[in-house]
């Protein structure tokens, strides 16, 4: 009668995955739990995306529930999922509206700084050739002769992926009695064509793709990649590339990293900032640093200490936008914001609100409740400590700036200095007399000097 299946809340119950194999809905809802936090969660991050694959091998769309924040969106934006819902887009409404307006310019992809720390998916391609649906055997086997590098060919109709070859079935169709008589001829797509290769988007990390590969049947981890762009055929990746890329990924961040946080240290974030001011991208430099740390890891022990760092490490990482912007922790308790993002002060007042509400958390009731506490120094004498904070230092480097991380590292100095003569959370943007106070939950501005 021409009626749709769709199957709610999928993965919230014990018989839902169960049902979607017997039932064949022609729409499938996956429960807000796995997108709740899911730019964050590794864990949500693999199982919706086995959902998305399953999907697309059963014909059927796929809606994401409860996306609310917009790191959410951006991360889900990449799975290809057909449908979106949420408190983000619209709340609910006697009469909502129509369409939704979204900022171009945050929406945009220009290069960010993180994928300068990244390798992507686009960067796995070793070649871009391709056959149609109507070459035949011959045509392929051919090609495989010429190009004895290359495993696998995509069949592309009208930019459109289409299937996947590979060199081992048109040779074990050829090498059969009587192979090259009965096939020759035939269109490859016809007798060859694996019409569910494994499709990647461009713009995965190599350690998304690697997640995707070994998720695989076992009989088919060696087989190639194919490397799309909303569905248009970009390349095709060897499996080997990827394991040696993955390799000496780990080994570079093993090196680099910084223990406590595993977030890119010093070496690497320096890099990044060169490669941004080589391709003339606008950008901005913010410098995090931790007031009154000292003191509260000296009363509350390393572990406690460990904590405040972790909390301003996890409020950069879950405010800042993952496709724009990168987030770095250069030692102790002084991390580094590339922004690329034009809100970027919007992320920063939400920041440090994170940090605020983790940190108060950490303290003794009584000490919270007095603002602070009063120790003795290395002199013996007694001082009053207030509520840990953050100083925050930022720099606009303009789109034909010629500066190194020198240079740009020299011009933060004075304006740390002068964040951190404000008490409370503060900001200073690019010159020592205009300092922001981010306490009220808004920008308010002060005279620092």
């Amino acid at each position: 009668m021409g009626f749709s299946i769709a199957l709610d809340d999928l993965g919230s119950g014990y018989s839902s995955l169960r049902l979607w194999s017997k039932s064949r809905p022609e729409f499938v809802k996956i429960d807000r739990h796995f997108i709740q936090d899911i730019d964050l969660d590794i864990t949500k991050q693999e199982f919706v995306r086995s959902f998305v694959e399953i999907a697309k091998s059963m014909h059927c769309k796929v809606i994401a529930e409860g996306v609310e924040t917009e790191a959410e969106y951006r991360y889900i934006k990449k799975l290809s999922i057909d449908f979106l819902q949420g408190y983000y887009f619209c709340r609910p409404q006697s009469q909502p509206p129509k369409q939704l307006c979204f900022n171009s310019e945050t929406d945009s992809l220009q290069p960010s700084a993180s994928s300068m720390l990244k390798v992507l998916a686009r960067d796995l391609c070793v070649h871009k050739i391709s056959v149609n649906l109507q070459q035949s055997v011959g045509e392929v086997a051919q090609i495989f002769q010429d190009k004895p590098a290359i495993n696998s060919l995509a069949v592309v109709q009208q930019n459109k992926i289409l299937g996947l070859i590979l060199r081992s079935t048109i040779q074990g169709k050829l090498s059969q009695n009587f192979g090259r008589d009965l096939y020759t001829n035939k269109p490859a797509s016809e007798v060859a064509m694996d019409a569910v290769p494994l499709t990647v988007d461009a713009t995965l990390s190599i350690e998304q793709v690697s997640r995707l590969v070994t998720s695989r049947a076992r009989y088919s981890q060696e087989d190639d990649f194919v490397v799309s762009n909303d569905g248009q055929f970009i390349g095709i990746g060897h499996v080997i590339d990827l394991l040696k890329q993955v390799t000496e990924l780990q080994v570079n961040q093993a090196r680099y990293a910084n223990p406590l946080t595993q977030l890119p240290g010093v070496i690497p974030i320096n890099d990044c900032i060169d490669q941004l001011v080589a391709i003339n991208n606008k950008f901005v430099v913010a410098h995090f640093d931790i007031d009154n740390f000292k003191p509260f890891n000296d009363v509350y022990g390393f572990s406690k200490g460990d904590e405040v760092i972790l909390a301003l490490g996890m409020s950069l990482q879950k405010f800042h936008c993952f496709e724009k912007d990168t987030i770095g922790h250069i030692g102790g308790d002084d991390f580094i914001a590339l922004f690329n993002s034009v809100d970027w002060q919007r992320r920063i007042v939400a920041m440090t609100e994170s940090f605020d509400r983790i940190v108060s958390e950490l303290y003794h009731p009584d000490h919270l409740a007095a603002g602070g506490f009063s120790s003795s120094d290395r002199y013996g004498e007694q001082s009053f400590h207030p509520i840990v904070s953050v100083s925050i230092a930022a720099l606009e480097v303009a789109e034909d700036s010629t500066m190194s991380h020198f240079e740009i590292s020299s011009m933060l100095s004075p304006l740390k200095h002068a964040a951190k003569s404000h008490q409370g959370n503060s900001l200073v943007v690019n010159s020592v007399h205009n300092c922001l106070a981010l306490n009220q939950h808004k920008l308010e501005q002060k005279n620092c000097c």
